[in-house]
């Protein structure tokens, strides 16, 4: 027994053949798995904080205890200009108000983080114990934590090595 389906437009309500509309829904839902699966495997090429491919410009913070030694520029790994590291105006407390950010100027994958205390001319040693991570949501209009593939927000503490 066979059936047939008529959809009514919503203007002027002639009928819609259905057979488009599932090979319609067919491609959009390839579609969205094709995008959702990403290969994180190859994502091996660092961004380009420490080689400065990442420009000056594009490294904002929300202070800085002294702009020209230890302002957001200054927030390499493995450099040793001036201060050796950002460090904000006020002494860190528990309380995330003091932020670091990078402008990618694009959608990437971040499939890892690296951190290090200030060089500080040898005598450095300050350090962060935790950070978190947010990203920005052009759609939403604002910054989203990142959070774990179970919903959970990620603080990443930091391991010695």
């Amino acid at each position: 027994m066979q059936q047939e389906f008529l959809i009514r437009g919503t203007e002027s309500n002639e009928p819609i053949d259905t057979s488009t509309m599932t090979c319609g829904l067919l491609v959009l839902s390839l579609t969205i798995a094709a995008v959702q699966s990403i290969d994180t495997s190859q994502c091996i090429a660092p961004l380009g904080m420490e080689s400065g491919a990442i420009a000056d410009d594009d490294i904002t913070a929300s202070s800085s205890f002294d702009s020209g030694n230890v302002g957001p520029q200054h927030g390499r790994v493995r450099q040793e200009r001036n201060g050796g590291a950002w460090c904000p105006k006020n002494q860190i407390t528990t309380e995330p108000k003091d932020w670091l950010e990078i402008d990618l100027h694009s959608v990437h994958v971040i499939t890892a983080t690296e951190t290090q205390g200030r060089f500080g001319n040898g005598q450095g040693q300050e350090f962060a114990e935790a950070y978190i991570l947010e990203y920005w949501r052009p759609r939403l209009g604002k910054w989203v934590r990142y959070r774990d593939l179970k919903g959970n927000e990620v603080s990443e503490q930091i391991k010695f090595i």
